[in-house]
């Protein structure tokens, strides 16, 4: 009985059975590949209605001290009728944990509330290049992006001194400016369009800023 074996490390033919094909096509072995690559300018990030904030800052060996400020608008919420017997007691601004973090989270830092001074300013990039290619995979019309900046005032709504626990359950709480509570309920008592109509309380107040 004989039994013999075989093998090569040529290209084989591909089996191609299915059209009109007069030649046969074959594997071959390369070592160079093209590929395509593009560039993301680093102020084409958005950064707007993701649903998370980032406050804080690190330093880079290579990119020095980064910053990170988050600004956000608030609304009205549901209608607030106080009786005019209600009295002021606090104001305060709830913030979740999202449980997203970057850097070393062990280090206490401030934690500060400003009011925003000015409308937001969104941007819309191209969304194609003249060739119809897409211009960005992140591309988002109508948006802040990492570069984005919005004016706020100098003088602090409140601040609170944290030692940050991205993973807490619980919310974060900061007081705010006694002044500006007992105004939004004087509001309220009067029914004001201020607090009611929410397209006039943006113009009322525009948002707030939180820096570190």
């Amino acid at each position: 009985t004989l039994l013999g074996y075989g093998c090569t490390s040529e290209p084989s033919t591909l089996g191609l059975i299915y059209g009109d094909f007069d030649k046969d096509y074959g594997v071959v072995l390369v070592d160079t590949i093209t590929v395509d690559v593009s560039t993301v300018l680093l102020d084409s990030l958005p950064t707007s209605a993701t649903g998370t904030l980032l406050v804080g800052g690190y330093k880079d060996s290579n990119l020095g001290t980064l910053r990170a400020e988050g600004y956000a608008q608030v609304g009205p919420g549901d209608t607030w009728e106080p009786s005019s017997q209600s009295r002021f007691d606090s104001l305060v601004l709830m913030v979740k944990y999202s449980g997203y973090f970057y850097g070393d989270t062990t280090h206490e830092f401030t934690l500060d509330v400003r009011q925003i001074t000015e409308e937001f300013k969104t941007y819309s990039l191209p969304q194609f290049w003249v060739d119809e290619r897409q211009y960005s995979a992140l591309y988002s019309p109508g948006s802040l992006y990492n570069l984005s900046t919005t004016r706020y005032d100098g003088i602090s709504l409140g601040s609170k001194k944290i030692r940050p626990r991205p993973s807490s359950s619980d919310s974060l709480v900061i007081r705010l400016d006694d002044n500006l509570g007992r105004e939004w309920l004087q509001l309220a008592q009067n029914k004001s369009e201020n607090l009611t109509d929410q397209s006039k309380f943006l113009e009322y107040f525009k948002g707030v800023g939180l820096l570190s």
